[in-house]
């Protein structure tokens, strides 16, 4: 500013988590599945999001520089409106910091495309649909080998809410850069 202090305003500030068991039905081309994911985002459309999902997944593709799963089932998402939220209930009261859950669907495609020995591919396309809100997000990525166990992902994520306060933008994109390690 003009007395010389130096100024800082925060835009972005997000933490997430999430896992997934697998259990292979057959040989290469079916599975059972529970996943789980938490995020919190301080500027988004909503304060915090925690979605629980079981269902089934298939392999559609299976070759050996390429594979395409795709994945279905139920799942239960319980979130938290921010506590500036403008959004309103049917009734007109406020949604500022309320918490809410309802019963979801989860669909995921997931591609994954070995380009080669040190580059691959990645598409990941997920949905999860329910009453208040259906949540698409697409994270596409390369991720290139540094050596056996370190790589370096760059990618391009997009995250879309279908029904957000007025305040709030749809749709969020992120670009990053990540270092990987695999053991």
């Amino acid at each position: 500013n003009d007395q010389g202090v130096k100024e800082t305003q925060r835009t972005n500030e997000k933490y997430s988590i999430s896992a997934q068991g697998n259990y292979k039905l057959n040989e290469k081309h079916s599975h059972l599945f529970i996943y789980g994911s938490h995020v919190s985002d301080y500027f988004g459309a909503y304060r915090n999001e925690s979605v629980i999902s079981a269902g089934y997944g298939l392999r559609l593709i299976d070759r050996s520089d390429m594979w395409l799963n795709a994945e279905i089932g139920p799942g239960y998402k319980y979130f938290q409106y921010p506590d500036d939220s403008t959004e309103v209930d049917e009734n007109g009261n406020s949604l500022a910091g309320e918490r809410e859950g309802e019963a979801i669907a989860l669909g995921k495609v997931d591609y994954n495309w070995q380009i080669s020995d040190s580059a691959r591919f990645t598409q990941l396309v997920s949905v999860e649909y329910g009453d208040t809100n259906t949540k698409t997000r697409s994270e596409s990525a390369i991720l290139a080998k540094i050596n056996g166990s370190l790589q370096m992902k760059v990618a391009y994520n997009i995250t879309h809410n279908s029904d957000v306060a007025d305040d709030k933008e749809n749709t969020d994109t992120e670009t990053s850069l990540t270092l990987v390690y695999s053991f």
